[in-house]
């Protein structure tokens, strides 16, 4: 190669070194060209975390990869900051979609997605069942069965598949007609009411004892000028006629709160709500507030972090001390459950429905095929539906799988 020739090599490496360089430089710090702003910018990405594992991830549609198989988790990055249309999908599962906005030098995360199955097989486990109730652990199943006319309740075990008999009409001397139960939060006591000959009592079952120990429940007093009380562990919770809430005999509110009717409290670790005549009130900055109308249940999430509050036809989600929209339905709810802390299983009559509670973008909504029972279902811990039919008990596959 003659002199002149190696000259012009050495500076052509040059110039292609001076132009080059640099960009690869930007190009590694995350740095690219957005040819709809014209301008250089910083990059962002996205964080998908599923189950099931090895989900397909395809975002606008072009770029699709899995979440790993160890995992469940996918980072796609350099993404100029920008909305994207996420899409997850495995075979035999429901899709999940979402515009997801991603912002420079930050990762936009889905840490907690979930894929429902789109079929649910279902089994037979019991018979002669006339009613039946799931434990708030999850864990049991309290059973109402008719033996030869007379009412028997007993425990069923959904992990070893074992019944044990708590109490029946028979332990009662007199004519006793069964009329419904409750339970305490922590599924050590059941409330139970009956109708001994005209009277009506409630007694109280303790299941931790072996055998299970009945009591009749003591009538609380409560002092004249209270509309409604609450207890819980140590504190006690009156609101007085004066319109004035007190715990262990502190104001929480500072100005009184008119009250028409009787009152309900509900108390969720530190937030304090007012339920009267279908109205929802939460106690803030000393003061209550009116949240919601119509007023048909209040379920809280496992951790007790939020709250889903539900009429017939709407749910909102309670998180971080502010009552937010998350759907309205043409058919009347029935029962609201938790599935985890992301997701809430909806019961319409026999019909079910899966809800998102992550508010970026629309709300994923999934309906799952009618079961041809009654009295649905979820329990918490076994992640299955129970529903009854013709006197048979039957439980589905879990919608975790």
């Amino acid at each position: 190669m003659k002199n002149w020739q190696r000259k012009i090599l050495f500076f052509s490496l040059c110039l292609i070194f001076l132009i080059f360089g640099p960009i690869l430089v930007f190009y590694s710090l995350g740095y690219r060209f957005d040819f709809e702003k014209r301008k250089v910018t910083k990059t962002g990405g996205i964080f998908i975390k599923a189950i099931p594992k090895e989900v397909e991830v395809s975002i606008d549609g072009k770029i699709k990869k899995r979440t790993d198989s160890f995992f469940g988790s996918l980072l796609i990055d350099n993404l100029l900051p920008k909305k994207y249309k996420v899409r997850v999908t495995k075979e035999g599962y429901f899709p999940w979609e979402k515009e997801l906005e991603v912002e420079e030098e930050k990762v936009t995360e889905v840490k907690n997605l979930i894929l429902f199955p789109e079929n649910l097989n279902f089994y037979q486990i019991l018979s002669d069942i006339d009613q039946f109730w799931i434990l708030p652990n999850g864990k049991e199943l309290i059973l109402k069965e008719k033996n030869e006319e007379q009412w028997v309740l007993k425990s069923y075990s959904l992990e070893k598949k074992i019944k044990s008999y708590l109490l029946s009409e028979e332990d009662f001397k007199k004519e006793t007609e069964f009329l419904g139960l409750n339970f305490n939060e922590n599924s050590e006591q059941i409330e139970i009411q009956l109708k001994i000959e005209e009277e009506i009592k409630n007694f109280l079952l303790n299941l931790k004892k072996i055998p299970p120990q009945i009591r009749e429940k003591e009538e609380e007093i409560i002092p004249e000028n209270v509309i409604c009380f609450k207890k819980i562990e140590e504190s006690e919770y009156f609101f007085e006629n004066s319109g004035y809430l007190l715990k262990n005999g502190r104001r929480l509110n500072n100005e009184p709160f008119s009250l028409i009717g009787d009152c309900r409290l509900r108390i969720f670790n530190d937030w304090v709500f007012l339920e009267t005549q279908g109205a929802l009130y939460f106690l803030k900055d000393a003061q209550f507030e009116k949240i919601f109308e119509n007023l048909k249940g209040i379920e809280p999430s496992p951790g007790s972090k939020k709250l889903a509050i539900f009429s017939d036809y709407e749910i909102w989600l309670f998180e971080n001390g502010k009552n937010d929209f998350l759907n309205r339905f043409s058919e009347k709810i029935d029962k609201v459950y938790w599935f985890n802390e992301d997701y809430l299983i909806l019961i319409f009559q026999n019909k079910i429905k899966l809800l998102e509670t992550d508010k970026r973008d629309k709300i994923n909504v999934y309906e799952l095929k009618e079961l041809p029972g009654e009295d649905l279902s979820f329990s918490f811990q076994t992640k299955k539906i129970y529903f009854k039919k013709d006197g048979k008990l039957f439980e589905t596959d879990p919608l975790l799988r």
